[in-house]
């Protein structure tokens, strides 16, 4: 029996994700068989032979790992830790993506090979060519190398790595549940699960801490796929579902100056209207489903990055305090609630995260390490309008703050690195102003002229009007609710000390004689993320992206600032002694207890305000007030709306007006994501309109939220605040009765005035 133990603790194997450090024939050998099986499950697909998922998961690991891995072989970047080789091979696959996508569209046409570039057969047999000559520069490059690691069986049949990767096969189960019979127990048992597993990291030493970044992954993973999975649709926003259905239809992105302003901002994104297509037709997924699953898994991966970023920064002194502070980050509502629906964003976050570990990476070569951060910039480019304009921001920002340390230090020996900066700053803006000028005529550009121009106006008037500021707005969100208060006061709490610790971070830099690099990059650009959310309080019509959308940006570097901050508190107001790691236990009991409130556990537990789309459904339509159902309606996508929105685009006569509650633009987003319907070809009906005064034969939409939910939504003067209200209660309810009901599916319906 000690026999068998011990042969069981030297069985060894290599460890796949560190396929950049095996010798060149073994990578060769696995990346060629790779594509070889999944065109084998292509033609299997073709004679109608199907294997369950089996296309869908060769296709995504086609895709989003192997040009990566041989990317990194070309830029012989090697030694990297087994989170980063993963990190680096999927975001080198998904620029690459991008780059032969993009490409195919523009060159193909031209050269007579196909009318149709962005279609199954061209992007296949392309994809299978750019493999080719990346494994073949790969070998050239490459061949000398080797230095294999290997992973011992023991790590993954250990109990606690088995225990958490249990974690997101519960959710998926749990959210099975809810769906199909209603039942949520499932999934409050994932979350206990969830503040179990921080419970055992922050107070004891159980698990290993080279688990903590798989711990990370696996209670990110499950947060998102908790609302994700649910329902049968998934809400997609800006376009997301529109533009690359869009392509698909035609085979080529086809750009047109005709197209309305925000719809061009849409074509600028290759990330979405090239990239999204191609994983489509490669995995043979539907849109929907890509964005319930493999999108989610991009945003899982965010976490990753930013714990390597946090280790590698040093900014902690261990990897609990590097634990809890992305622990923070995924258990902060924007992250789990909003970010997996904003597709978009999510690529240009990510792309941001590894450009911070490249800065931060000693164990990369520096000529190496400049390509890869102009190609992370350049993928923020192509991934999300907003975001890149952000970082034009920041690079800027930080390039005067980082000049002004370094003369006020005389540092020399970071003169060289700031230089670098500065020059890749001036790139950035070059590429940012050519790209966003050429691919949407300029409507990028225009848009931003326009919100610039308009915070100008506002402030020269009337400088800060409180309703016109989406932060402030939210900030002064006040409901009379003891659990919503006492969550809204650990943010409020979780805010002061990020600036807490941000001021000693800063004394501590300012007390060094030569501060190093990495402090002056990590103040400069954590300062500018904590302007940014400033800015998105007090300024009005800034915070364009919502005060959400900032704050998850911004707390990728913010975050651990709140460790530091406890830490400082307790070591200068109330022990006045220095603080160890298992004092800090009190600000871990925090965060779980956060956790067990942003997910909406308590309040289902208690019935009290539930707000959870995962846990609370039920609940939200027993007890839950106008404003709770109201966002319950407005987050989940009936398929009623959906049909009846099909219907509509069929049938309709174009030249009618449509009319619907849409709130802020389409509030339940079923019209331009499912419908194929444009935005700006929607009128808004608002809680004091007059049907009599509106055009005759208009469509009158009206959603389940309407119809069921018996409410509608407005939003107020500044588009800073949704106003949900009483349907039955308004002057138009009595007068729909009377008009021509021209759809009914039991749920939505069609009126013609």
């Amino acid at each position: 029996m000690s026999s068998t133990k011990l042969k069981t603790k030297s069985i060894k194997l290599k460890d796949p994700l560190k396929l950049n450090d095996w010798d060149i024939k073994g990578f060769i050998i696995i990346t060629t068989s790779i594509q070889l099986a999944f065109f084998g499950s292509v033609g299997l697909d073709k004679i109608n032979f199907q294997i369950p998922f089996l296309r869908q998961i060769l296709g995504f690991v086609y895709l989003a790992f192997l040009p990566g891995y041989s990317l990194l072989r070309i830029l012989r970047i090697h030694n990297l830790s087994s989170s980063e080789s993963i990190l680096y091979a999927l975001g080198l696959s998904l620029f690459i993506d991008m780059l032969v996508g993009f490409l195919m569209n523009l060159i193909y046409p031209i050269l007579g090979i196909t009318s149709r570039p962005i279609s199954e057969v061209p992007i296949m047999l392309t994809m299978a060519g750019v493999m080719c000559i990346l494994n073949i520069l790969a070998y050239i490059r490459d061949n000398d190398y080797s230095n294999i690691k290997y992973i011992n069986v023991m790590d993954i049949i250990n109990p606690w790595f088995l225990f958490l990767s249990l974690i997101p096969i519960m959710t998926i189960f749990g959210t099975y549940l809810v769906n199909y019979y209603n039942m949520n127990i499932l999934l409050m048992s994932t979350i206990i699960i969830i503040s179990l597993v921080a419970l055992l990291i922050g107070l004891t030493d159980i698990i290993s801490k080279k688990s903590y970044v798989y711990a990370i992954w696996n209670i990110a993973i499950s947060l998102i796929f908790s609302i994700t999975l649910i329902s049968e649709y998934i809400k997609i926003y800006d376009g997301e579902g529109y533009i690359p259905r869009t392509i698909m239809r035609q085979g080529a992105l086809i750009f047109s100056p005709n197209y309305p302003q925000f719809i061009s901002n849409y074509f600028s994104v290759i990330g979405n209207t090239i990239l999204v297509p191609i994983i489509s037709y490669m995995c043979k997924l539907d849109l929907i489903w890509i964005y319930k699953v493999i999108f989610p898994f991009f945003v899982s991966m965010i976490p990753v990055g930013m714990f390597i970023l946090i280790e590698s920064s040093k900014i902690l002194s261990n990897n609990r305090e590097t634990f809890f502070s992305v622990f923070l980050y995924i258990i902060l509502p924007s992250f789990f609630n909003l970010l997996p629906f904003l597709k978009k964003q999510t690529l240009a976050m990510f792309f941001l995260v590894l450009f911070f570990v490249t800065i931060y990476n000693k164990n990369i070569q520096e000529s190496s390490r400049t390509k890869l951060i102009i190609i992370m910039l350049l993928s923020i480019l192509w991934a999300h309008y907003g975001t890149a304009t952000l970082i034009v921001g920041m690079l800027v920002f930080s390039s005067i703050i980082q000049s002004s340390i370094i003369k006020l230090f005389r540092h020399n020996t970071s003169i060289r690195s700031i230089k670098l900066m500065q020059r890749i700053t001036i790139l950035y803006l070059t590429l940012f102003i050519g790209w966003y000028m050429n691919v949407s005529s300029s409507s990028v550009i225009t848009t931003i002229i326009n919100i610039m121009y308009r915070i100008y106006i506002t402030i020269l008037t009337s400088f800060f009007i409180p309703e016109a500021s989406r932060g402030f707005v939210r900030l002064t969100d006040i409901q009379n609710n003891v659990w919503y208060i006492l969550s809204r006061s650990i943010f409020l709490m979780i805010s002061f000390l990020v600036f807490i610790g941000y001021l000693q971070y800063l004394t501590k830099i300012f007390r060094k004689k030569a501060p190093s690099n990495a402090d002056i990059l990590y103040l400069s650009y954590s300062l500018y993320w904590m302007v940014v959310l400033v800015a998105a309080i007090i300024v009005p019509f800034f915070a364009v992206m919502s005060p959400s959308r900032l704050y998850i940006i911004a707390y990728l570097t913010l975050a651990p600032f709140s460790i530091i901050g406890f830490k400082t508190l307790k070591t200068n107001l109330i022990l006045r002694v220095r603080c160890r790691d298992n004092e800090s236990k009190a600000i871990y009991l925090m965060f779980i207890l956060y956790l067990l409130l942003t997910t909406g556990f308590i309040n289902e537990i208690l019935k009290v305000n539930p707000n959870s789309l995962s846990l609370s459904q039920e609940s939200i339509l027993k007890f839950g007030s106008i404003e709770e159902k109201g966002r319950y309606y407005s987050m989940i996508i009936h398929p009623q709306d959906v049909q009846a929105v099909r219907w509509l685009y069929l049938k309709r006569d174009p030249n009618k007006h449509i009319y619907a509650t849409l709130g802020y633009l389409d509030t339940a987003g079923v019209f331009m994501e499912y419908g194929g319907i444009p935005l700006n070809k929607l009128l808004t009906i608002k809680e004091n309109t007059d049907l009599s005064k509106i055009q005759r034969n208009s469509y009158i939409f009206l959603y389940v939220m309407n119809i069921y939910g018996k409410i509608g939504v407005d939003v107020n003067q500044y588009n800073s605040a949704l106003i949900w209200y009483d349907f039955t209660h308004t002057k138009f309810y009595q007068q729909l009765k009377l008009k021509n009901k021209i759809y009914n599916n039991m749920g939505s319906q069609i009126i013609l005035t």
